[in-house]
Formats: C-alpha cells, sequence, structure tokens
C-alpha cells in the first residue's frame, strides 16, 4: 500500500472477520514447498513486525508476547505504522486457531490524511481459510515424493 503523490500512509489497525467457524477439519497436512529463507517482501533491510492472532477468541485478538515460528527476533506489532515508499514497513501476521476450521478475511484500516478506508485482506478474491494442525500427520514435498 502506498500514499497518492509520494504522501505517507498511517496503517491504523488490522482485524480479522470470521465468515464461518466449522469443525476443524480431518486429515493429513501436505506442504507442497520447499523451505526457503526470507518471504521475499522486501529483503533483509526491512525492519519486520510480527503479530499472532487467535481466531478462537470472539472476537479475534492479538495474542501478548507471541513469537514467529522461524524464532525471527522481531519487535512487537503494535499500530499504528506510518508507511512512505522510501520508509516501507513489513508485517508479518500470523493467524491460529486450536478448535475450530475458520473462514475470514483481513481488514486493514488505513488513512493518508485526506481520506481514511479500510482494505479487505482475502485470498486471490475468496477468504482465507484456517484449520488447526495439532496432532495431524504432516508431510513435506522435497521435489521428488512427501516426507514425513
Amino acid at each position: 500500500m502506498s500514499g497518492r503523490n509520494g504522501h505517507a500512509i498511517v496503517l491504523k489497525a488490522f482485524t480479522v472477520r470470521i465468515i464461518k467457524r466449522a469443525e476443524p477439519m480431518k486429515g493429513a497436512v501436505l506442504d507442497p514447498s520447499k523451505p526457503t529463507e526470507g518471504c521475499g517482501g522486501g529483503g533483509d533491510s526491512l525492519d519486520l513486525w510480527y503479530g499472532k492472532k487467535d481466531l478462537d477468541a470472539n472476537p479475534p485478538h492479538w495474542v501478548p508476547h507471541a513469537k514467529s515460528a522461524e524464532g525471527n527476533e522481531t519487535g512487537s506489532l503494535r499500530f499504528p505504522y506510518k508507511v512512505t515508499a522510501s520508509s516501507p514497513v513489513q508485517l508479518e501476521i500470523d493467524v491460529s486457531t486450536r478448535h475450530c476450521d475458520c473462514t475470514w478475511v483481513g481488514r486493514l484500516d488505513w488513512s493518508d490524511g485526506a481520506t481514511s478506508g479500510t482494505s479487505t485482506l482475502t485470498d486471490k478474491g475468496r477468504p482465507f481459510r484456517t484449520t488447526p494442525t495439532a496432532g495431524l500427520p504432516s508431510y513435506r514435498w522435497d521435489g521428488h515424493t512427501w516426507r514425513k
């Protein structure tokens, strides 16, 4: 997200809107991705701010003192954030659930000084879907076969 004509944007809040809650899915976890370094969003020169949302809470809330699964040393995710073309920010937002198969969308509130709005964050136009994976068998594709 960037401001018009080089102006700053203030990211005011990130919330989650639950669309549907259902019983957790059953089966196996299949991870087709190979391990990567970084997310490719802007290089290692950006400060990374991490936060975790608990989808089991109603409404979903930030988990205090959460740490990245990759063990990244990050600052706490606390809004607002001021973003410009020369001063970007990289946010890593983890969502989790232990009790439901949750269908949800993210909502990012912002202001550029003259205009305020809310951008809805989706998976290419569809809601995201998150289900608990604890206790399920997990497999990763190594390029040739699935490995436990």
